[in-house]
């Protein structure tokens, strides 16, 4: 078991990534989100997952520069999150990064299913009771 699993966050971290590129579609965006040290981060959530991610300054810019700075545009768009090597506070770490999409991306809804040919209309009477 991973350890991280045993303390399920409500944010995505790197750890949570498990070294692989996610596609996901924003589901909501929430400009103040209150941190247990009561700062007040934006936050942005996804369809189908459990937790959001924390929008930190380099993120939020590459949100800006994918869709757009009002952030009403960037619901239902799809982007990748992916762990890479970051500096923090002068220490270099895992940190969660923003992406465009990658192409052929297995979070974009099919295409349709094919309709069927509309079955030609009879001018019939019954008297079946249904």
């Amino acid at each position: 078991m991973n350890i991280n699993e045993a303390f399920p966050s409500a944010f995505i971290n790197a750890a949570a990534l498990n070294g692989k590129t996610h596609t996901v579609q924003i589901k909501r965006f929430d400009p103040k989100v209150e941190m247990t040290d009561g700062e007040l981060k934006p936050a942005i959530y996804f369809e189908n997952k459990p937790a959001g991610l924390i929008l930190n300054k380099t993120n939020a810019t590459v949100m800006a520069s994918l869709h757009g700075a009002e952030t009403d545009q960037w619901i239902g768009k799809l982007i990748d999150l992916r762990s890479e090597k970051v500096n923090f506070q002068g220490q270099m770490m895992d940190g969660v990064r923003i992406g465009p999409a990658s192409q052929g991306a297995p979070t974009q809804a099919p295409p349709p299913a094919p309709t069927a040919p509309a079955a030609p209309a009879y001018d019939v009477e019954d008297d079946v009771p249904f």
